[in-house]
């Protein structure tokens, strides 16, 4: 296992989380445009920017399932990799971290651990993984 592929729930997660915030943004924007109904016309300039907005709107939606998606098949993936390399505290330590994408406080918290121990055990998880990777390296 990699550092990319280890990372790649995290990644996913947090272009998730940016393109929610974009989402947002955009919406508040669209809202913005939309004339109140007072009877009178309005121009096609604010239609049509909302019609973009919309549009941005719909394909951004599409990019967000898309990444739930992803993240759906690479946390299985790595969920099964990381059991068949850990056990204990430093299975859950890292299933919190990499598949969960929980912030560290928030996983010491839940492992009633220290910062201290915490990072000892992360330590240790990535040695394993990176032996592991020796290992099979050596059986090919």
């Amino acid at each position: 296992m990699t550092a990319s592929e280890l990372n790649a729930v995290r990644n996913l997660y947090e272009r998730k989380r940016d393109a929610e915030w974009h989402l947002t943004d955009l919406r508040q924007a669209a809202k913005n445009l939309v004339p109140e109904r007072d009877g009178m016309p309005h121009g096609t300039t604010v239609s049509s920017r909302v019609e973009g907005l919309a549009l941005k709107i719909v394909e951004l939606n599409r990019e967000i399932i898309l990444l739930c998606e992803q993240m759906n098949v690479a946390a299985a993936w790595l969920s099964d990799a990381l059991q068949k390399i850990l056990h204990g505290q430093e299975l859950r330590l890292m299933t919190l971290r990499y598949v969960a994408c929980k912030s560290w406080i928030d996983i010491f918290n839940e492992l009633r651990i220290s910062a201290a121990r915490g990072f000892t055990l992360h330590r240790l998880a990535l040695k394993k993984i990176k032996q592991s990777n020796s290992n099979a390296i050596v059986k090919r």
